[in-house]
């Protein structure tokens, strides 16, 4: 006697993840931490604390470490979410950059050809929607899961739509209704729909209520008596087919018994495996014989009005009721004739613990779900990997005691400055006790304003240099500077009143000089290189062209607090946006301290969490800039600047089909027979 043995190839490849390693930066402490200050997502307001602070020396950033991602595995494809000029960016819909996915973008929405009982050919169509007006709400994120851990995620509003699953039949589903309500014709059609065949095992229609029954089983056809072993998922199935009746047929598996089954049928064992009969047929001479479907799963739809377009709850698989999905079933009745034109369904959000649903990087969608089987097929997923790793460099503003602010920054050619920024010792001012700090020209040339030791800021063509003026050589007729930066400088004058041109980075700033030996010198400074001298303000540009507003003050004495510095990046260098990204950040005077605060604001929200270090609050802009906030005062406050917009990627992962071949007749069993 033969005995056959079907085994079903069910395996799921997963990319292994690589681990984002964070780099936990030491803090190097005069003393020790009053306390662990606790702060709300809404307003971080740094508070004032006497004495020194405790501060990092650099930012945390969890996504400065390159993440490696292995290739794509070959029997698989991955559709990204991008276009040619447009990239998914932090709170950028998925569907705001591809509403769209179908079969020109992936192999498993190819359209085909679906084949009715009656061998009737419909042409089918299928796509996945993430479109705004679908309600899809999946966009990339930084905040903190149900864990408290603050990251990026591709992340989903609980109860919301995460996507929208549509086939369209072009010339459509026909089949004739019974007395019982059972469609004919209609029952029998084998379709293949996300990269999983589909065969239709029962399709009723009562009182305007469609009920349809996919199952993507193995099919495999039994003789009364037969028996065969089935492996899936690692298990053998012995299953002998008992009897076959003209319209039932009863299984023994494993020991267990089915119940009688009629066509369209489901019988589920112990171990949740369904067996459906698709069809019995009792031949001459009279012995019996049955096609099951055995295995994976049994998927219902069921829609209460297939006339309307609205949307119903009736989704379920292996018998579960899946409440996240939403069925919507499209047709019309023509007397005992019924027409299906689409099937679609919807999955809401709904995380396995929790609410909103948290993709971290490298995770599936279906490992974040309560109910994965809501993924229709089981074959595709939506993937979340790492942004793009973009190089960034570090912005700080670091207090000097509690009374006094550094600035440093890279400039544009790779210079670090640590300037000296603000100072309430005396009065309230730019600069320390001892200097100014100026980056607003003189109104004219001849009401100088930089003093000896004074330092001054210098951005032309892009490029910011910070000096310091040091003195006057009346014998040799030169004026010395210092670049912050490291490096001295000299530059001649002459002429009345003396007038020079001091050479930076091959640009020229026109200068005046005014004093005496005896009351000492200034300067009238042109500070933006066009060579004139009439209150022009400055930026600092940093590293990948940010620019950093010092304050709408002026120069010298502060008379307006509290002030905001800002980092401003244009919005010509973020994708598809109609503003420059403003970051504010707010120093005030407290009389003999300075505080520093950074509210939650519109560019960037800071969190709190179970990996942020104690006292500390992270944020991210939509551009890119990571922040780093230590909150007890005297504050510090840590950015890291990257050089072009940070994006993100998000994938939708699908089986590979061979190119040619229709979706319809690829094999997903592989038949082993044995002596």
């Amino acid at each position: 006697m033969k005995r056959e043995k079907l085994s079903q190839n069910m395996s799921f490849l997963a990319i292994v993840a690589a681990v984002a390693i964070v780099a936990i930066v030491v803090l190097v402490t005069t003393g020790r931490y009053a306390s662990e200050s606790v702060a709300s997502d809404n307003a971080l307001v740094a508070s004032g604390l006497a004495g020194q602070a405790v501060r990092p020396s650099q930012p945390i950033n969890p996504r400065e470490v390159p993440v490696v991602v292995p290739l794509p595995p070959a029997n698989f494809q991955y559709f990204k979410f991008q276009k040619q000029n447009d990239r998914l960016a932090l709170n950028e819909l998925l569907g705001g950059v591809v509403p769209v996915v179908g079969g020109n973008d992936m192999d498993m929405l190819r359209s085909g050809i679906a084949i009715q009982g009656n061998g009737r050919r419909v042409t089918y169509n299928q796509q996945l929607l993430f479109g705004q007006d679908t309600g899809s709400t999946g966009k990339v994120v930084f905040d903190k899961n149900r864990d408290l851990i603050v990251d990026d995620y591709l992340w989903f509003d609980n109860n919301y739509k995460m996507f929208t699953y549509k086939l369209s039949f072009v010339n459509e589903l026909v089949g004739i209704r019974n007395f019982d309500g059972k469609i004919n014709d209609t029952t029998g059609t084998t379709f293949s729909a996300l990269g999983d065949t589909f065969y239709i095992a029962k399709a009723i229609e009562n009182s305007n209520t469609v009920n349809l029954k996919l199952t993507d089983g193995m099919n495999i056809d039994f003789d009364e008596g037969q028996t065969r072993t089935v492996t899936t998922g690692g298990v053998d199935y012995e299953i002998t087919c008992v009897f076959v009746s003209q319209t039932s047929a009863k299984f023994i598996v494993n020991g267990e018994v089915t119940g009688e089954l009629f066509e369209g049928d489901t019988d589920y064992l112990s171990s949740r495996i369904p067996i459906t009969v698709l069809k019995v047929t009792e031949p001459n001479p009279p012995q019996g014989h049955a096609r099951v479907a055995f295995g994976k799963q049994v998927v219902v739809l069921v829609d209460v009005n297939f006339l309307d377009d609205q949307f119903y709850e009736g989704y379920s698989v292996n018998g579960d009721i899946i409440e996240e999905a939403m069925v919507q079933i499209i047709g019309h009745k023509a007397g005992n004739q019924v027409f299906i034109s689409s099937v679609s369904y919807y999955l809401k959000a709904n995380a396995r613990v929790g609410a909103d649903v948290f993709v971290p990087a490298d995770g599936f969608l279906s490992q974040q779900i309560d109910w994965p089987a809501g993924i229709l097929g089981g074959l595709w997923d939506i993937q979340y990997r790492a942004p793009d790793n973009v190089q960034s460099t570090p912005i700080s503003l670091d207090p000097a005691g509690d009374d006094a602010y550094y600035l440093t920054f890279k400039n544009s050619v790779d210079r670090w400055y640590h300037v000296p920024f603000i100072d309430t010792s005396g009065q309230f001012k730019y600069g320390d006790d001892s200097s100014s700090l100026w980056f607003q020209e003189s109104q004219n040339y001849q009401t100088p304003q930089v003093n000896e030791n004074d330092k001054f800021v210098l951005t032309a063509a892009g490029d910011t240099s910070v000096l310091r003026f040091d003195s006057v050589d009346t014998y040799n007729q030169k004026v010395l500077f210092t670049d912050l930066a490291g490096g001295t400088k000299e530059a001649s004058y002459q002429g009345s009143p003396w007038s020079g041109d001091l050479v930076i980075g091959g640009e020229t700033f026109k200068f005046y000089v005014y004093g005496n030996e005896q009351e000492g010198y200034m300067l009238s400074m042109d500070l933006d290189g066009n060579g004139l001298i009439y209150g022009a303000e400055v930026n600092i540009v940093v590293k990948g062209g940010g620019k950093i507003d010092l304050g709408t003050n002026g120069n010298g004495f502060i008379t307006t607090s509290p002030f905001n510095l800002v980092l401003n990046t244009s919005r010509l260098k973020i994708e598809e946006s109609v503003r420059d990204e403003l970051i504010n950040i707010q120093f005030t005077d407290m009389g003999s301290t300075v505080e520093l605060a950074l509210f939650s604001q519109l560019e960037v929200s800071l969190k709190t969490g179970n990996n942020v270090p104690p006292n500390r609050a992270w944020g991210l802009s939509q551009y890119g800039v990571f922040v780093d906030l230590y909150i007890p005062q005297p504050a510090a406050l840590n950015m890291t600047y990257p050089a072009t917009q940070k994006f993100y990627n998000a994938y939708i992962k699908g089986p590979r089909i061979p190119g040619g071949q229709s979706p319809m007749f690829i094999k997903t069993t592989e038949l082993v027979i044995q002596e």
